[in-house]
């Protein structure tokens, strides 16, 4: 039974190039149960499909993690999820049309488990965590990392 866990927790298979299909059945699924439209779009999918050793598993439970603050917090219409490569960076924006926030500046921050690893998994991938909102006006969650 603790093997079988942790096999789960390990996400086989998503080294093997299929963070973007493990990804989008993942929200899909997510989305469909809560009622959400979802907006997904890939660019530059074959990039995507190069990112190598421990980052996809980063990047896939920072994307559950955003996904489900959206939809818990948000309670939005519609999320957009967007993946792309800009500058030599990897790019995965998660956003919603709900209620949105005041973002605070760092130091004032409340963050809950949820948010603390999320960062601590983009600094792990060298990148950073950006969150832009306005209250009333839905949220952006953007992870943004080095192709290199």
């Amino acid at each position: 039974m603790i093997q079988g866990l942790v096999y789960d927790l390990s996400l086989p298979g998503i080294r093997q190039g299929r963070l973007l299909s493990m990804a989008y059945q993942y929200v899909a699924t997510v989305c469909n149960a809560s009622g959400v439209r979802l907006h997904w779009e890939v660019h530059d999918a074959s990039q995507w499909g190069e990112v190598m050793d421990d980052a996809p598993v980063h990047v896939f439970r920072i994307l559950q993690e955003g996904v489900h603050n959206a939809i818990r917090h948000g309670h939005p219409q519609e999320v957009t999820v967007r993946w792309r490569v800009d500058r030599g960076a990897y790019v995965l924006e998660i956003s919603d049309d709900g209620q949105g926030v005041d973002v605070l500046p760092p130091p004032q921050q409340q963050n809950g488990l949820g948010m603390i690893s999320m960062r601590e998994r983009a600094r792990a991938l060298g990148g950073s965590l950006e969150i832009i909102s306005t209250s009333g006006r839905g949220m952006t969650l953007r992870l943004i990392f080095s192709c290199t």
